[in-house]
Formats: C-alpha cells, structure tokens, sequence
C-alpha cells in the first residue's frame, strides 16, 4: 500500500543516478579502473549496473545522518563551525614523461565532450595560458567565524567547482568537498569529516585502522585545506555510538579513551590492532586487556560507554604520489586498448588465507608436538606429522574459486572488469561475486593492489587447524 509507493518513487530516482569518472575529493583513493570506466561508460562492452532503490535510500540517509551530525557539531561550538560542503582544491603537478601541450590538449578534449545525455565526459575547466587560479583558503574574522577568500581564475564565468587545468603553473587543481571546518578553542583549524558506519568498521576505526580510500580522503582533505589537524566523527549506525578520531601527524602510537555511561573515562594503547587488542595505558589502573574484534567481548561492553576519543598517528607516505598518478591515468586515459587497458586495482585472491598458502595447518590437538600431551604417544588426528591439510585449499595453499573483494562486489563496473574472466553473482545476505582460478589464469587480466597488506578477514587464523 505505502511501501510499493515508496519504491515506485525510488526507482525514478535510481534512473537519474549515475556514477562518474572524475578523480576529485574521496574518488582520489577509489579503484582507478572503475573512474576509466565510468568516464568511458559509454563505451563499455558491458554498461555500468543501474542504481537500486536502496541505494539511493541508503545514500539519502547518509546525507540526512551526516546534516544531523553537522548540526550537532554547529550547536556545540556556536559561531566556530561552518563551509560545510566547501570545495577547496588539492594541486597536482602534471605528470613526468608527458609533454605539457598534450596534457592540455587531452584535458580539454575531455572537458569540452558532451555525451547523449547531455552530460560531461570530465568535469572541468582548461585555463588560458594567461589565466591565474587562486584556491579558496580559510580566514579567521575576529569573533572566530570562517570565512574564505580565493576562488579567483580571472574568468568568472567559468566553471570552478570542477576539476581546473593552469597551464601557468602547470598544475590540475582537483576540488575536495569537506564536511566542515572548526576553529577549535584549544586546538585551532581542524577539517572534520561525519563518517556513518557499520558494526565492523566502527571497531576497526577505534583501532586506528582505516581503508586505503579513507586515508585517500583524508590526506587529500588536509593537503588542499593546509591544516595540520583532521577529525572524523564516526557514528555507529546500529547503536548511535560516537567514536573521534583525530589524526596527528607522527603521533606516538594509537590511544583509546572510552567514556563510560557513567563518565568515567578508561585510557588504553592499541598493542594489536589486527587482533583488535587494546591493553590499559602507562598510569591508569590495571584492568584487563580489551578486544574489539571479539563480538561477544564487545556485545557485553557495549551498555556500559558512549564514547570513544581516539588518537592516531598519519603519515602520508607514499600515498600522495599514488593519488598523483591516479588523477592522471584516469584524466589522459583512452577508450580503445578494452578490458585489459583498464589499471584494476583490486581482483581475486587465489592463495589461501587460512593455511596462508602453505596446503597445511598446524595440529590444535597436539599443539604441533607430534605427541598427545598426557599419554606423550604419537597423536592421533595427525599421525606424529605435526601439521594436517588446509581442508579449504585441499592441501593446496590455493583455491579454485575465490570471491572477489567488497570493493569490486559493490561497484556498478565489475561485470565489465571481469567478465572475461567469468565472473559469476549468488546472493544471500550480500552479492558475492565468484572467480574460478583456471578461468582467471586464461582470461590474460591482472590487478595491481594500490597497497599490499596481509590484512585478514575478522576471526581469520591462518596455520591452525
């Protein structure tokens, strides 16, 4: 009656969604072949997958959850708050082995392309050679209040929201969109980011562990703002949880602070954060250590505080560069080379996690002894060997069908990426994209992770068994 209504009106909406290819703001850190693809969507073998209706609702929420924080934020330090949604730019210095009248040529070819659908191929701006673009930075008036000044290209008819090409100082001015910006009264300009998240990702943020795209985002954030200073306001949607994350540049370590219903406040260090171990800080009282991975720990804690305040150590690393040559690779990239000219950042991982690809897993029943404890005869289960086959991999240390990583599972290109590999979908609680490894191996593609890190799923123990 109602919701068949509301559904019909979503659908509509989902027909005017449609995802694009310009490496601005929090894209910098996204899959590069997924920004080529979407930029060349027209050209695809495969078009991108629609919007669902739950999307753009989910999407919708975000947005309204996000003004809700926002607001909350406003009321908490009145006057000092504000530029939300302000576009402020991350300068990219053109690329090395490129000649700069190509890089101007192309970049405006794309600019000036218009698709049948009346949209951009790339949204942006080419400069004259004369033209002087000036970014917006923040100015403190006397009662504390933000203004900007900036956002000159000596044509105010131009377009200056999207991306901006200056010849003159051979430079792609890239647009960041902050959540806002505080003029904190102890700590001075922050940039602050609203982040609504899931269970999971909620305890690994509370352990100073963020994805590759948010660290993407945020170091673009405080590169076009200049602050030394970024803060991510982090709710748990199922629990309206806080957690503040503020990220400092060579911290000494990860330090959590939970703030009990009661108001007391329990200092810890982060002494494992891939098994989520948490341990009482120097000076505070010694309870027991915490684990913020293990779900029933958590589940019985999660009554007894409100609040996390969390500081973690950023270091920009070798990050800013790969986000340099992203823009580029997406911005100069052509339609004709097909599905191996697209740079996949993620794909299938065929070595098996839980043996880490050795085929055997070590004997739980005699500890990797060969022996039972008691009897100190040769033990049973493993026949005196010490170790057993990786049921998964069959004792190979490499499985025949892997699934496709959460960021190709939810990308509207993926279909196109792997096709050729036969890429195949079951759905249960979630799409579950499935990649059999003799069909990948003949499909000739590949991917370059943009950080290789063995990073395990929760509650994953490799070598045991």
């Amino acid at each position: 009656m109602i919701v068949e209504g509301v559904r019909a009106l979503y659908q509509q909406k989902a027909e005017k969604e449609s995802g694009r290819g310009n490496p601005t703001g929090s894209k910098l850190g996204a899959c590069t072949a997924q920004l080529q693809q979407m930029m060349w969507r027209d050209h695809l073998d495969v078009p991108p997958a629609p919007w669902q209706p739950r999307s753009v609702m989910t999407v919708e929420m975000g947005r309204l959850l996000g003004e809700w924080m926002a607001g909350i934020v406003g009321q908490s330090f009145p006057g000092l708050f504000g530029l939300k949604e302000q576009p402020f730019y991350l300068p990219i210095p053109y690329p090395d082995g490129i000649k700069p009248d190509e890089v101007e040529r192309v970049f405006g070819l794309r600019v000036g392309e218009r698709l049948a659908n009346n949209s951009r191929r790339l949204w942006g701006t080419l400069l004259g050679p004369k033209d002087r673009f000036t970014p917006p930075k923040v100015e403190i008036l006397k009662g504390g209040q933000l203004k900007t000044t900036g956002i000159s290209l000596g044509n105010p008819q131009k377009d200056w929201r999207g991306l901006v090409l200056e010849p003159r100082k051979r430079m792609l001015w890239t647009p960041v969109f902050v959540d806002g910006v505080l003029n904190h009264p102890e700590h001075g300009l922050a940039v602050v980011e609203d982040k609504t998240m899931s269970t999971p990702a909620f305890r690994r943020a509370l352990l100073g562990r963020m994805d590759y795209g948010y660290r993407a985002q945020l170091l673009a954030a405080v590169k076009a703002t200049g602050f030394d200073l970024a803060v991510w306001l982090c709710l748990r949607k199922e629990t309206a949880h806080w957690a503040e994350i503020t990220f400092l540049r060579k911290h000494a370590g990860v330090r959590v602070d939970l703030i009990r219903t009661s108001g007391v406040r329990e200092s810890y260090i982060v002494a494992d954060a891939d098994k989520g171990i948490l341990v009482p800080a120097e000076g505070e009282a010694k309870g027991r250590d915490l684990n913020l991975l293990d779900a029933i720990e958590i589940n019985k804690r999660d009554a007894t505080w409100d609040t996390a305040l969390v500081w973690s150590p950023f270091e920009e690393g070798a990050l800013l560069e790969q986000m340099y040559q992203r823009a580029w690779r997406v911005v100069l990239s052509t339609a004709d080379r097909g599905a191996e000219g697209w740079l996949r950042e993620y794909g299938p991982e065929f070595a098996c996690r839980k043996c880490a690809g050795e085929g055997k897993l070590t004997c739980r029943q005699c500890h990797g002894t060969g022996v039972t404890p008691k009897l100190r005869k040769p033990c049973g289960p493993c026949g005196g060997a010490m170790t057993l086959p990786c049921e998964p991999c069959k004792g190979t240390g490499q499985l025949e069908e892997a699934e496709l990583p959460w960021q190709c599972s939810y990308c509207s290109v993926n279909e196109n990426c792997w096709g050729k590999a036969g890429v195949r979908l079951e759905v249960d609680s979630r799409p579950h994209y499935l990649v059999r490894r003799d069909a990948y191996l003949a499909s000739g593609l590949g991917f370059v992770p943009p950080e290789r890190e063995a990073a395990l799923e929760e509650n994953d123990e490799p070598g045991a068994a």
